[in-house]
């Protein structure tokens, strides 16, 4: 679907109209396309009682592609807090939308489910945690055999916790890089200001993928 940036005035004042919002005032919002939103089904929900102040529904599928659970989220700017809320009795997982896994030459580990659609936005194999400290050390088989870049936020939690799991993941035996974004940014920024697909392909060039 090719969304009308013209219309993009509309959703200058978004949350002030959540209950009216749809992905494509969602893709706006965020800089990704509806495309890549709506191949990770992603979907707007506003007549669940219980998620008040939470319209997107983000799926965490199986590894057979069947939706295991779905975790809500707040609009963004709406000034909801927390910004994420996870059904009860569900821990922490991978998102992991498009199935990536061993096999792969080259998978990005960004922080956050949005982060990890605008990698997929600009063609890159990625998948995300909740949270800096959202990584289970039994993941690590999930990059056996290929290259893992860690993609978290341009804080100071974020690049502590990147340089902390490069040392844990290359201990394993996994080639490990870091990408960090500028002080105070993340992917979806980058995205938004149309120059993530330039840092990746430049970052990409830089280092050894042999």
């Amino acid at each position: 679907m090719k969304i009308d940036y013209t219309r993009a005035e509309e959703y200058e004042e978004i949350e002030e109209v959540v209950p009216d919002a749809d992905l494509e005032a969602l893709a706006l919002r965020r800089g990704i396309s509806y495309d890549t939103l709506a191949s990770a089904g992603i979907r707007i929900e506003t007549e669940d009682s219980w998620a008040g102040g939470y319209p997107i529904r983000i799926p965490y599928p199986t590894l057979s592609g069947k939706v295991w659970y779905e975790r809500l989220c707040a609009w963004p700017g709406s000034g909801v807090l927390p910004k994420y809320r996870t059904p009860p009795d569900v821990g922490r997982h991978l998102y992991n939308p498009h199935l990536v896994g061993p096999g792969d030459s080259l998978v990005w580990l960004a922080e956050g489910e949005f982060d990890c659609l605008a990698l997929a936005d600009v063609g890159e194999r990625a998948m995300a945690i909740q949270g800096t400290n959202g990584f289970k050390g039994v993941w690590h088989h999930l990059f056996a055999g290929g290259t893992v870049v860690l993609a978290f936020d341009g804080d100071d939690a974020g690049v502590t916790a990147a340089e902390n799991m490069k040392e844990k993941l290359m201990h394993k035996g996994i080639r490990t890089h870091v990408f960090s974004p500028p002080e105070g940014k993340d992917l979806n920024d980058l995205l938004k200001g149309e120059t993530l697909a330039d840092q990746v392909a430049e970052f990409k060039q830089a280092i050894d993928l042999r």
